[in-house]
């Protein structure tokens, strides 16, 4: 009997020391996790620490900026930065000054280029004279004797380049029909038409001028057909 005691004493001692154990394990999985989750928490904080100071460093800075001085020399030197202010102090030799080399360059001249004359310029426009008639027949005549007086000369006074503007303009051709009157009396009387020069496209309106502009136009200065259309309405015709 006191053998079972003992037995069941050891075997109630070994299930109290199992679960002492478990617990113990349990306990430090659970400090393991709080440890993990402490040390997340502290890289945490440092990250925000270091914001923080970041934040702060470019509010100061900004602050600096604008309620600082105005003043474009610093007196506290940023480390590895040149300084463009130095100022001379009692202990820096004066500097030397340096001797200037003047050197003499000689004046470049360019011709300049006559103007062109009119007749050179103009040489391809067919040319208008206009012969100045301005003057009242009381001016036209003689202060001295009264006779009226005469043209006897012409000068040149002035050259100017008149554009005129394009325009269109309809030309209806009319046949012209010929009968032969001795023949009209008789059973064959004779008749021909004179129709002319037939069109440049059979059907259509195009004159050969027409058709060159539009050409021209098109193929040497690029004007797309639409443009010209817009042009020929200006000018009073929807093509």
């Amino acid at each position: 009997m006191p053998s079972g005691v003992r037995d069941i004493q050891l075997l109630e001692l070994k299930d109290t020391i199992s679960q002492l154990n478990h617990t113990i394990s349990t306990q430090n999985e659970l400090i393991r996790s709080l440890q993990k989750m402490l040390r997340e928490r502290d890289a945490k904080d440092s990250e925000k620490d270091k914001l923080i100071a970041n934040l702060q460093a470019q509010l100061d800075y900004l602050k600096t900026k604008l309620f600082g001085s105005t003043s474009e020399i610093r007196h506290d030197q940023l480390p590895g930065q040149l300084d463009l202010f130095h100022l001379q102090t009692e202990d820096e030799p004066e500097p030397v000054p340096l001797e200037v080399e003047y050197i003499e360059v000689k004046a470049h001249k360019k011709a300049r280029k006559s103007k062109a004359a009119y007749d050179e310029v103009f040489a391809d426009l067919p040319t208008e004279n206009v012969y100045v008639d301005t003057l009242t027949e009381e001016q036209k005549t003689c202060d001295v004797c009264g006779t009226m007086m005469v043209p006897i000369g012409h000068e040149l006074i002035r050259t100017e380049l008149r554009y005129t503007e394009p325009k269109l303009q309809r030309i209806d051709y009319y046949a012209t029909t010929y009968e032969c009157p001795q023949c009209r009396e008789t059973e064959d009387p004779q008749f021909i038409k004179d129709e002319g020069t037939p069109a440049l496209i059979p059907g259509s309106y195009a004159s050969s001028g027409l058709a060159a502009h539009v050409m021209y136009y098109k193929y040497v200065m690029s004007m797309p057909l639409y443009r010209q259309e817009k042009d020929f309405e200006h000018l009073g015709v929807k093509l």
